[in-house]
């Protein structure tokens, strides 16, 4: 499977990956006996991988990096989409609140049918 590091940890050889078909992330970590050259992967990487489902966890086994810096701006971009996100609902809660106080407010000044068309401009 190809993926993206996100996070990498030289020193530990251990790397958080996003996988291509959008499912869980992977979680590498170099094999302890392993005897061949550290990898060298930094976030933006692109990799290439074997995948093994374990229990809540997806592990990334044989890895591999295809192109260095391939998606140097991907965590970034992905920090911005999550804080639009999170301003984007804020601000629905908040309308949503809103609307619902003008309408409760609206409704508990109009007696009737004749008050509703004052308030509204029906006719």
């Amino acid at each position: 499977m190809h993926g993206v590091i996100l996070w990498g940890d030289q020193d530990c050889e251990r790397a958080l990956i996003w996988c291509e078909d959008h499912g869980s992330l992977a979680f590498y970590k170099a094999p302890k006996n392993s005897t061949s050259v550290p990898l060298d992967f930094d976030a933006g990487d692109l990799v290439f991988f074997d995948v093994q489902e374990g229990d809540d966890l997806r592990l990334a086994l044989n890895l591999s990096v295809v192109a260095s810096e391939e998606y140097p701006f991907l965590v970034s971009k992905l920090r911005q989409a999550m804080s639009d996100g999170q301003a984007a609902q804020n601000e629905t809660r908040h309308t949503q609140s809103t609307v619902v106080s003008l309408s409760e407010h609206s409704y508990s000044r109009c007696a009737g049918l004749e008050d509703e068309e004052k308030v509204f401009n029906i006719r």
